[in-house]
């Protein structure tokens, strides 16, 4: 019997710090590298500060932690553009993106959790449209990087206005349809055809030059 009351009192005993560990866990959240946090306070809404790595306190069943990543992460955007000789291109557009971690109650407030989605498609998808515009369809396959650096550009002024930042952007794709690509593709090689006669050409009026010094001297 007394070994019974014994085993009893110590299994109670241990409920009851696990209990109590349990308990204790909920008054502290924890934020990893490369993370931040907001408090969402059911009676006061959402609280200004930003919580970054490491243990913080929190009121359990009051306060929610809304954790936010902000190491930058890699974003693919495809759209279908227009050139400035009115060809068709089909394009794809790499983004890595953050968010500005000072400004993550503000984004919480206005967009939500969801912000990338809301923010950079319809404004990536908008300047792809607006630059691929100014080139022609062969310089948007012969200048990719500077298309790409002007892209990032205007896309920077109008993703700082949401608090995402831009880390680099890449047009990583452009394609004509099969019929404009091909009739690149010949012209390219014409052109590197008639380089190549005018190459031969020089050359062999050099060489005829040449020789006619030298029966010139020899005489």
């Amino acid at each position: 019997m007394a070994i019974r009351r014994v085993i009893g009192s110590a299994t109670r005993v241990g409920f009851g710090v696990l209990a109590t560990g349990i308990a204790i866990t909920q008054f502290f959240f924890t934020i990893d590298a490369g993370e931040c946090a907001i408090l969402f306070d059911r009676f006061q809404g959402v609280k200004p500060k930003v919580y970054g790595e490491g243990m913080h306190f929190r009121i359990p069943f009051i306060q929610t932690p809304r954790i936010f990543e902000t190491r930058a992460r890699p974003r693919v955007i495809y759209s279908i553009c227009g050139s400035k000789d009115l060809q068709v291109a089909y394009t794809s557009l790499r983004i890595l993106f953050r968010p500005d971690a000072e400004f993550i109650p503000e984004i919480f407030l206005k967009l939500g959790e969801d912000y990338e989605n809301k923010v950079i498609p319809p404004a990536a998808k908008e300047v792809l449209k607006l630059i691929t515009g100014k080139y022609t369809s062969v310089e948007l396959l012969t200048d990719r990087r500077k298309v790409s650096a002007e892209i990032k550009s205007e896309l920077a002024k109008r993703l700082a206005k949401f608090h995402v930042l831009l880390d680099d952007v890449a047009v990583t794709h452009i394609r004509f349809n099969k019929e404009f690509t091909q009739a690149i593709e010949d012209s390219q090689i014409a052109r590197q055809g008639r380089s190549t006669w005018w190459r031969r050409r020089s050359s062999q009026s050099a060489r005829q030059s040449s020789t006619r010094k030298g029966e010139y001297e020899a005489a």
